[in-house]
């Protein structure tokens, strides 16, 4: 009675985080695009284009969320609702699974309840993110199969889980690592009554059908064999690059430095002392080969403690020694910490039946106790750091939700003839997502294009003003604007007018810190406008408008060094792009371009030298910019051409390369 009584507040809690909380960054993109079809616009999202089948969370979240906004509107509960459902059927399929282990429905709801407290899971459970249900579709299949597998005639209920593995490769292609190890041993082990024939026959019964009806109605959304072709060949590049399985050995780090980094940074996620934690990771690895190899419980519960550790394994693996050291985030070995500490409850309650009469030696009985209680003190203290942080966050997420369902409104309130903008890839997706206006990428945008609007504003979010300050600051540096409202939710601006790149006006009070010229191979040049200047890119790349400002003298050329990539000749009809380099009343010339080398040009200055030193602004434009991938998360900047040196020089005779 009293798990019951837990289990129904443990519902309740989330009920209430549905009702109250705000879906994430990544969640509100996953929901745009159940938006987007709700409203018969595609599947996909706008942000300045359409992205089309954006790779994040796919159609066994995204359908449901759209059924509902189209029935009941987008509101923060409604954005929540599959969530909630799932996190629901969650708890019942590992309520299923502890039960199929044999353990009293008690004992199964206490688990639940156990599971819900791991570190990070009402945040990942609850945000829009495709993770869980991962787990759910997984954990059903597994469940589903092994019942199965203990049968002669196992064609339905392989089928069955063919079916929810399907669903979890649709929800995430992560899950991967879930259901290709479950799938091998259904195939590979001998030891099960059916054939194995009968067995693949079943599975790929359940498996192929839903798989092909997506990717069918892929093929058709994206129009045609082509585009087709062309997404899954940009996805499967993703994949091999955001996973770490393309990285090359130039510039990672050695393996064991890597694993030990990870490690640190996990220890640090999850507030579990480093030692304790390599503890935690290896301790139920070797009491399930002791379970397997040695004990007597029946083989098709072998199989699911055997699946679950080999997967929870395989993701340890992936997050410690494969993933990108700056993709090492926590969401993304979640599903191996759950299924961790689902194994470790398996193990805590199955050993005491093992003992009793599973193990053949006294010593190891003695072995299998030690073991699993040191398991449920690690996995007990794992919980209680997902507890302490649950009670530290979710009352401050609630007055964020408030705060920013204000701003939705504001930003909905906007005349419908403007035009939106957000910043780059800080997109304000759930800002978009509850105000249901459209947004635009301020950075794909010339100057030009946008003075021709009249209503335009810019939009921030929290997200954006926390990490993307500087970002931020350089876009309004270069407009006149209103801040017409603001509180800790974000910001709506107005904008007035907006040039190419900042004035010069501060630098050229001062002409003792110009220079005659620099070469960015070298050193830095800090008077330069309309540059991106990241400190992974040196020389730095520059927008489609740019300036520079030198100090001039008695010169009259100015030497250039620049480069320009050949991925622009997929964009120009002519055999090389125009640069146009200008400076008021002195110079105005095209200097017509070689790709894919370093270019150098000798420009005559035609106004006369002065006696004195003067600033000298130096400006450069090109009619187009590289071109950039439609994928949310591709670089999406104008760039145009690399600068590489410029100099005032004193020159007898123009001369051009």
């Amino acid at each position: 009675m009293l798990s019951t009584v837990l289990f129904l507040y443990n519902i309740y809690y989330f009920m209430s985080w549905a009702q109250n909380v705000a879906p994430s960054f990544d969640g509100g993109m996953n929901l745009n695009v159940a938006a987007s079809l709700a409203r018969g616009a595609g599947y996909g999202f706008y942000y300045d284009f359409f992205y089309p089948f954006p790779a994040q969370t796919d159609g066994p979240f995204i359908l449901p969320a759209a059924l509902i906004f189209r029935w009941a509107g987008v509101s923060v509960f409604t954005s929540q609702f599959v969530s909630l459902v799932y996190v629901v059927a969650f708890f019942g399929a590992a309520i299923w699974l502890f039960v199929t282990l044999s353990a009293p429905l008690w004992l199964a709801l206490l688990g639940a309840i156990f599971l819900s407290f791991t570190p990070g899971f009402s945040d990942v459970a609850m945000n829009g993110y495709g993770e869980l249900i991962v787990l759910f579709w997984f954990l059903s299949g597994l469940v589903a199969s092994s019942v199965s597998l203990s049968k002669k005639t196992p064609t339905f209920g392989l089928t069955c889980a063919g079916t929810m593995f399907a669903m979890a490769l649709l929800t995430k292609v992560v899950a991967a690592i879930c259901v290709a190890p479950v799938l091998f041993l259904i195939v590979a082990v001998p030891r099960f009554h059916s054939r194995r024939r009968d067995r693949i026959g079943a599975l790929a019964l359940g498996l192929a059908p839903p798989i092909l009806a997506w990717e069918t109605f892929r093929l058709i959304s994206l129009g045609g064999i082509m585009p087709f072709n062309s997404w899954w060949k940009l996805q499967l590049s993703q994949i091999g690059s955001q996973s770490g399985a393309a990285q090359t050995q130039h510039g990672v780090m050695p393996l064991l430095s890597k694993a030990n980094e990870h490690l640190h940074i996990l220890s640090n996620i999850i507030n579990l002392n480093y030692t304790l934690l390599i503890i935690y990771i290896i301790i139920p690895i070797l009491l399930t080969f002791a379970i397997v190899f040695i004990s007597n419980i029946a083989p098709h519960r072998k199989f699911i403690i055997f699946s679950m550790c080999s997967v929870s394994s395989l993701y340890f693996v992936w997050w410690i020694f494969v993933t990108p050291t700056s993709q090492a985030w926590m969401r993304r070995v979640f599903d191996g910490i759950v299924l961790q500490q689902a194994l470790i409850f398996a193990l805590a309650f199955l050993h005491a039946s093992i003992i009793k009469d599973g193990f053949t030696l006294s010593p190891s009985r003695t072995v299998a106790r030690a073991v699993s209680i040191i398991c449920a003190v690690l996995a007990a203290a794992l919980v209680a750091s997902g507890s302490e942080r649950l009670q530290r966050s979710s009352g401050s997420r609630f007055e964020q939700t408030a705060a920013l369902v204000k701003l939705a409104e504001e930003v909905r309130s906007l005349p419908k003839d403007a035009t939106i903008f957000g910043t780059g890839w800080w997109k304000a997706p759930v800002l978009a997502l509850f105000s249901e206006r459209k947004l635009m990428n301020i950075e794909h945008w010339e100057s030009k294009a946008l003075n021709d609007i009249q209503e335009k504003y810019l939009v921030t979010d929290e997200a954006a003003e926390n990490i993307a300050k500087e970002e931020i600051r350089k876009t309004l540096d270069r407009m006149e604007y209103e801040k017409l409202y603001h509180s800790k939710a974000g910001t709506v601006y107005r904008i007035k007018d907006v040039r190419p790149y900042p004035s010069f006006a501060t630098e050229s009070e001062s002409i003792d810190e110009l220079a005659s010229g620099f070469d960015l191979r070298i050193t830095n040049y800090s008077h330069m406008r309309g540059f991106y200047n990241e400190a992974s890119l040196d020389p730095p790349w520059a927008r489609t408008e740019s300036a520079i400002l030198l100090r001039r003298q008695n010169e009259n050329v100015l030497e250039l060094e620049f480069w320009i990539p050949g991925t622009l000749t997929r964009e120009y009809k002519q055999d090389a792009p125009l640069l146009h380099v200008r400076s008021v009343g002195c110079l105005d010339e095209n200097v017509r371009s070689q790709l894919n080398g370093i270019n150098r040009a000798t420009l005559r200055l035609t106004c006369p030298a002065r006696a004195e030193a003067t600033p000298m602004q130096i400006e450069f434009s090109m009619d187009d910019h590289v071109p950039f991938p439609r994928q949310i998360d591709f670089d999406s900047r104008l760039l145009a051409f690399i600068l590489i040196s410029a100099k005032l020089e004193t020159s007898g005779a123009q001369k051009a390369n």
